[in-house]
């Protein structure tokens, strides 16, 4: 496993870990919750990943506020969006990185990203979210007792069997994650953060966004509905839509497209989706100076239980 240097940012005297792997093109800023960046490397599947991103681009990894080796969220009635989002830019700022792409890899991961496309796409280029969700209503009216049951659950292997139950029998994988996920969030830590989670409402920023967006949405994930992830994106203007083949990530894409993916998509089309967006130098058009480039036309279902959402320009 290479070396790699975790470092610090630093927003109104709050720590936020960082790396930065690679030294592509164009500067991906990465931030996920299934790990602390400093195990990014230890499983070969991850590691892979990371390699694959380094090939067109710079991957400047964090670990959000609250999880990881960064600071901890001690109240959450006093975090909000806002401070979320800025963190992301102080890690920017402390890689030396003017622009970048925002890959926002779980839905907890989706809300900042949001609304960084929305308030400075000056520094957010493009962004790629995975399971985003508008709101957590559920998480709203939760009781303390509550959320912790479920951030115990959260934090061993059973959310492994939840996110991707089709590759949770891996011995190997099953260790791997159940130790990233105790080493990121401790069950009280992550029962604030779900309560933070409570307070997120995209309701208004997702028309701002203006930037190339693609979302994606794992068919046979248990923990997120794929329609929350569809109403996400028709908050969005200009979108069209595609999904892949069932048992694969489903991908909607809100930067203006004429056709959809109608078969089961290769590597080099799934890493292509990636970069593409990476490299995208257009903006999606303002949903006030015209109409939106792409209406759903209709949907196509098929007997192994995907579809595929075909677009008009």
């Amino acid at each position: 496993m290479r070396e790699f240097e975790v470092r610090y940012a630093v927003h109104h005297d709050v720590s936020i870990a960082f790396a930065v792997f690679g030294d592509g093109p164009r500067d991906l800023l990465l931030a996920q919750n299934l790990c602390p960046v400093d195990l990014l490397l230890e499983l070969p599947q991850f590691a892979s990943f990371i390699d694959a991103l380094c090939r067109f681009s710079r991957v400047i990894a964090f670990d959000p506020r609250g999880q990881g080796a960064s600071d901890s969220l001690v109240d959450p009635s006093t975090a909000s969006l806002e401070a979320t989002a800025d963190d992301a830019l102080a890690v920017l700022d402390a890689a030396d990185s003017a622009r970048a792409t925002y890959f926002g890899m779980s839905s907890s991961n989706a809300a900042a990203p949001a609304l960084l496309a929305a308030t400075h796409p000056n520094r957010i280029r493009s962004v790629i979210l995975a399971h985003p969700r508008i709101t957590y209503p559920e998480f709203r009216g939760m009781s303390l007792e509550r959320r912790k049951r479920l951030a115990r659950a959260l934090v061993t292997t059973e959310s492994l069997r939840l996110a991707n139950p089709r590759v949770a029998h891996d011995p190997v994988l099953q260790r791997w994650w159940g130790r990233a996920r105790r080493l990121m969030c401790s069950p009280d830590q992550t029962a604030r953060n779900l309560e933070v989670a409570g307070l997120t409402d995209l309701e208004t920023t997702l028309p701002a966004v203006r930037v190339p967006t693609l979302v994606l949405h794992r068919r046979d994930n248990r923990l997120w509905d794929i329609e929350q992830s569809r109403a996400f994106v028709n908050r969005i203007p200009g979108r069209a839509s595609s999904n892949l083949r069932a048992a694969r990530p489903t991908s909607f894409s809100a930067t203006p497209a004429k056709s959809s993916l109608r078969s089961k998509p290769s590597s080099a089309q799934k890493s292509g989706l990636l970069r593409s967006i990476v490299h995208s130098p257009q903006f999606c058009s303002p949903i006030s100076s015209r109409r939106p480039s792409s209406s759903l036309r209709g949907v196509t279902r098929r007997g192994d239980g995907s579809s595929t959402i075909t677009t008009t320009p």
